[in-house]
């Protein structure tokens, strides 16, 4: 009988041991969670965020920069116009070829300091070189002509992101074209090279500020640009009517 009363003593004890026990036991004491294969032995779940880092966080990190800047490079091309009378425009280039255009290239580099909002603002250098050997040219007894410029932006701009990939620009604003020669070349035995006059009677002006419009689109790295600017100042052609100048650009620049 002092037998079967110390076993049941005995079972007592060990079952509010076991209870004790279950009330302070903890998840992480689980054995099991110790195991290499419990913490993803030989995977790789190294996640960004919203998805596996596989490169896209590079572009995170390029769409988060405040002050990008680009190297640009593109194709430019302008023409004079002249409004006589409503309806009636005129458009030539330097020698009076109605409706052609001076075509040349652009080579710069640019900055766009942004705000948190999108909101920023877009300048920086450009060269540019305008290049003809047309009609014009030949009537007054050369081969070519080169046109040397700089070109300088002060734009507002609008950054907006469509989708975490694509960033996307929105730029108006002043924009400058200095011309620095313009130079006429022959060739042969008995070739010159003479120089344009601007700023004179019936020359066109050395400085032509413009209004400008402009989008660029970027992914990663790569942006295209297409800009458009609006001549402002009179280059005065003619003595009854205002010539205003007008440039399209074509662009692609690196940006970082």
């Amino acid at each position: 009988m002092k037998t079967i009363s110390t076993l049941l003593l005995t079972g007592i004890m060990a079952a509010t041991a076991l209870s004790a026990n279950a009330q302070t036991w903890r998840p992480s004491d689980a054995p099991h969670k110790h195991s290499r294969y419990y913490n993803g032995y030989g995977m790789d779940y190294r996640n960004t965020g919203r998805r596996y880092d596989s490169g896209f966080g590079r572009i995170d990190r390029l769409m988060q920069t405040r002050c990008p800047v680009s190297l640009q490079g593109g194709l430019v091309s302008k023409r004079f116009s002249t409004r006589f009378a409503p309806g009636d425009r005129f458009h030539e280039n330097l020698w009076g070829d109605q409706g052609r255009f001076m075509n040349g290239m652009q080579l710069g580099i640019a900055f766009q300091p942004t705000a948190w909002n999108g909101l920023g603002f877009r300048t920086g250098g450009f060269y540019e070189a305008y290049f003809a050997t047309g009609n014009g040219v030949r009537d007054m007894g050369y081969n070519r002509f080169t046109e040397h410029d700089l070109y300088f932006p002060f734009q507002l701009a609008y950054n907006y992101r469509p989708t975490p990939y694509w960033d996307v620009n929105f730029t108006t604003g002043l924009g400058f074209n200095v011309a620095l020669a313009g130079v006429y070349r022959s060739w042969g035995r008995n070739g010159s090279v003479d120089y344009q006059d601007y700023g004179n009677i019936n020359r066109p002006d050395r400085i032509n500020a413009m209004w400008e419009f402009g989008v660029q689109a970027r992914y990663d790295h790569l942006q295209v640009g297409l800009n458009y600017g609006l001549g402002l100042n009179d280059h005065e052609f003619y003595d009854n009517a205002r010539t205003r100048q007008n440039k399209v650009t074509l662009s692609v620049a690196a940006v970082f």
